[in-house]
């Protein structure tokens, strides 16, 4: 079930950001929200998609999307800046020396066990608010539910990198159950008088 857009820009906004390790998880959640970038997308980022003279992110195709330029929000190039700068250097590690945009802040090669606990994270983050979030693609599921409420079809599967049409039509299923479940909870014909 597809989580309202209010919590979810509730969580990104209250991420704390003290340490190195917390501003990148923060920028993560914040590429994962405005681009609903795949956690697979995120690891894949290399310091040459970054383009921020531009404020454009080259997403790498990978198996199941295809490649795309995405636009950045204003507030975010700041963000990637001073993470270029101050954060992952701090972080430094084996993916930083590879030119990954992200570090997994040590040896490992790969992003994703930093990924899966980001993820464990935010499920806690979620469980304190009463909501369930079941990992990051979740977040990802939902912001493309919400993006096809205010966008055309084409200009979502675009932006998300779905190779088919059908894959996007998948979401805006998703989003038609959940109002018509709505609908039927709080449509007074629908209550049963006893």
């Amino acid at each position: 079930e597809p989580i309202g857009e209010e919590i979810l820009l509730q969580v990104l906004k209250e991420w704390e950001r003290y340490t190195p390790h917390d501003r990148q998880n923060h920028l993560l959640l914040n590429l994962v929200h405005y681009q609903a970038l795949r956690t697979r997308e995120l690891a894949a980022l290399e310091m040459d998609h970054l383009d921020l003279e531009r404020g454009i992110l080259r997403v790498p195709s990978c198996s199941r999307s295809v490649s795309r330029a995405l636009l950045l929000q204003g507030h975010q190039l700041p963000l990637l800046q001073a993470h270029l700068e101050v954060t992952r250097p701090a972080l430094g590690g084996q993916r930083v020396a590879m030119d990954y945009l992200f570090s997994s802040g040590g040896s490992d090669v790969y992003l994703m066990n930093w990924l899966q606990q980001l993820s464990r994270q935010c499920k806690a983050v979620f469980a304190e608010l009463g909501h369930t979030l079941k990992n990051l693609e979740h977040w990802r599921s939902s912001r493309i539910v919400q993006l096809l409420e205010r966008l055309p079809l084409l200009e979502v599967q675009a932006l998300v990198g779905h190779k088919y049409a059908s894959s996007t039509e998948r979401y805006q299923l998703q989003g038609i159950e959940q109002l018509s479940e709505a609908l039927r909870y709080h449509h007074p014909l629908e209550q049963k008088v006893e």
